[in-house]
């Protein structure tokens, strides 16, 4: 009897030994399947963030000279169009470069990563400003805050921005459009004389 005995908790022990086993590798298991879905769930929130990042961030809104959104009210939209018909500021300023004869000054303007070249342009008072923007790389951005110039500037094209420099000064000009990390480094300076 007492070998019997003997020989049942042996038995015994060996199962529960047998079952702590068993529950380890389930936990194992378990762990290791935990592990993988965490890093399938960040590699998910890693593509999410990388695909909103490179999305460009455009706004729809003209800035002033200090870099302030100009907002435009349209809730007085008039359905007859009167027969004096005012012009806008806008368009204004667009029948003046339109119709505008004296000189002007042509530049090139390449946007790359995070730069313009030339930084520095420099015109005379009056002079009517056409400025041939391309891309090296990726869609950047120009902006002139004073002249109210916000134009999108993509690769493999050519964008032309025209204007009057009609102020005399020292302008900043930048990139609006997100390009990457450091976008906002690519600076300028108009230079009215």
């Amino acid at each position: 009897m007492k070998i019997w005995l003997k020989l049942v908790a042996s038995a015994e022990a060996g199962l529960k030994k047998y079952n702590f086993i068993l529950f380890m590798k389930k936990r194992k298991t378990t762990f290791i399947i935990l592990i993988i879905l965490a890093a399938i769930t960040l590699i998910i929130i890693g593509v999410l963030i990388w695909l909103i990042k490179s999305q460009p961030i455009t706004h729809s809104f003209l800035l002033d000279e200090n870099g302030e959104k100009i907002t435009q009210e349209s809730n007085n939209i008039q359905k007859e169009t009167p027969k004096t018909q005012t012009l806008t500021p806008a368009e204004k300023e667009q029948q003046k470069i339109d119709s505008y004869q004296g000189p002007s000054a042509g530049i090139s303007l390449t946007a790359q990563k995070w730069s313009f070249v030339p930084n520095t342009i420099t015109v005379k008072k009056g002079e009517k400003v056409i400025i041939q923007a391309t891309s090296a790389d990726v869609p950047h951005g120009l902006a002139i805050p004073a002249f109210q110039i916000r134009e999108r500037i993509e690769p493999n094209t050519t964008t032309t921005i025209e204007f009057i420099a009609d102020k005399a000064g020292e302008f900043d000009f930048f990139s609006h459009v997100y390009s990457g990390p450091e976008y906002r480094q690519m600076r300028g300076k108009l230079i009215v004389k």
